[in-house]
């Protein structure tokens, strides 16, 4: 690093795996790139704009952080004293509104492919597009290997303060913001951590279980020839600003306001978090697809300890993505499953700063198999509520990212239920997500119609596919209640 160092330490365990992926994984072109794009309406003041920036980068030590791997026994990063945020400004008032959405999907995938080098701070940057006098989009991309979602809105409230602050926007030109911890603090109470203990732990939670869930929704195999000429072609594209979405896709899809309100109140009624009865509904979507009773996907924990003082406040990489095994028995009453699955998760917190590969080596799955195929992300701290800026508004908040799991579904709380999926499209066809989509949101009306009847009763297929059951899965009738 060219700027003086601050401090060296270890990476977290998370940020191992990322690091892992980002250089010796299968190379996908922007895999955990995140970019927060959103639209600021209003005169803005560019000097406080990047000003607010670059404190931003000077609060948070994670901010200024790069990592360094060559010729050492393990990775370190390293903080610097003084990084510079690069904000890049366009004015793109003369083109049309067409020519404008057209050319802001071609910077968002170009801005994805150009990625990060993993070994130079600042990992992030900025684009500040203005489209009309009053109206700029800003693309925020940064690398995954920074920060987790709970940090995005902690970050924005503290760059509108800043902002305000900067434009003397609130009647006063200084503003106290308490002092930002260190990340250092995380990876000190990481290793205080046993881990010994977190070991047998998981050892016992994944004992029997031996290779993981088919998700069972896979296109038909190609041959060996097919799959040369898709690689050949794909290098091909790749040569020609190809973009990484035609590797990695995503679908949206929003639950209607009755449904919603009804999934609350079940929730509720239950004692159940909202969290709780999507994994329920995908736990049971994945038994039948994949035909087993006993299945296991991935979950992204917050990871953000009781034990690690103001950690609730804390911007970082703290988030992990550990197994989830449920037992799918159709006998068992549908409340009470769910609850169950809630006491497991919370069983599972204590040991959420497990090491997935430490995981994966104390399980019975071979090595070179992963654990799981699929992940589930809730989350429930939606950007919107970032805002609030004096004579800005902000608005269109969107967040694009991809892992390297072949299919991630994330579930948004807000006032409508919001679900994404993010798929490989080489595994998975745009209708096979489809219906996923159909087939969850079906699950969830039936657990919410009657959580006090049994698992048996939960239809996943909804009146207008059934003449189509043959098409998907491959689980035993007794399993498929509709597939």
């Amino acid at each position: 690093m060219k700027q003086a160092v601050q401090d060296i330490y270890p990476l977290s365990p998370t940020q191992r795996g990322l690091l892992f992926h980002s250089l010796y994984g299968d190379s996908q072109a922007g895999a955990y790139i995140v970019q927060v794009s959103y639209t600021l309406q209003g005169e803005l003041d560019r000097a406080g704009f990047e000003q607010a920036w670059q404190q931003l980068i000077q609060r948070h030590t994670i901010l200024r952080t790069a990592f360094v791997w060559d010729n050492l026994a393990s990775p370190v990063q390293v903080v610097g004293h003084q990084v510079t945020l690069p904000i890049h400004w366009q004015n793109w008032q003369n083109l049309s509104a067409e020519k404008q959405q057209e050319d802001l999907s071609a910077l968002l995938a170009n801005d994805r492919a150009k990625g990060f080098d993993l070994s130079n701070a600042p990992l992030m940057r900025i684009n500040a597009v203005q489209l009309a006098p009053n109206c700029y989009r800003i693309l925020w991309t940064h690398h995954h290997i920074l920060l987790d979602g709970w940090s995005l809105p902690l970050l924005m409230k503290e760059w509108i303060a800043l902002y305000q602050s900067n434009c003397d926007l609130a009647g006063n030109s200084e503003i106290s913001l308490s002092a930002a911890p260190p990340y250092r603090d995380y990876i000190a109470w990481l290793q205080q951590q046993d881990i010994t203990l977190a070991k047998q732990f998981w050892k016992e939670r994944l004992a029997g279980f031996t290779t993981p869930t088919p998700l069972g929704i896979d296109k038909a195999r190609k041959t060996d020839k097919a799959n040369k000429e898709q690689a050949t072609e794909a290098s091909s594209q790749t040569s020609n600003n190809f973009s990484p979405k035609d590797f990695f896709r995503s679908q949206a899809h929003q639950l209607s306001l009755e449904l919603s309100e009804q999934l609350k109140s079940v929730a509720v009624q239950q004692r159940l978090t909202l969290s709780s009865l999507v994994q329920g509904a995908w736990a049971k979507v994945l038994s039948v697809y994949s035909g087993e009773s006993n299945v296991l996907y991935g979950l992204a924990c917050a990871g953000r300890p009781h034990t690690l003082p103001a950690a609730d406040r804390r911007v970082g990489l703290f988030i992990n993505t550990l197994p989830m095994r449920v037992k799918v028995d159709s006998e068992r009453e549908i409340g009470a499953w769910l609850q169950q699955i809630q006491k497991q998760q919370l069983a599972q917190q204590s040991y959420e700063y497990t090491p997935l590969v430490d995981i994966q080596a104390v399980s019975e799955v071979p090595g070179r198999a992963p654990l799981f195929e699929s992940v589930v992300v809730f989350e429930n701290y939606p950007l919107e509520s970032a805002r609030g800026i004096a004579g800005l508004d902000l608005l269109d908040v969107s967040i694009t990212e991809q892992t390297h799991y072949p299919l991630t579904l994330f579930a948004v709380a807000k006032e409508c239920l919001e679900f994404k999926v993010l798929y490989d499209t080489q595994r998975f066809s745009e209708g096979a997500i489809a219906r996923l989509f159909s087939h969850l949101q079906t699950t969830l009306s039936s657990i919410v119609s009657s959580p006090q009847k049994n698992i048996a009763s939960i239809n996943i297929i909804p009146t207008a596919e059934e003449t189509q059951r043959s098409e998907y899965g491959n689980g035993p009738k007794v399993m498929a209640s509709g597939l």
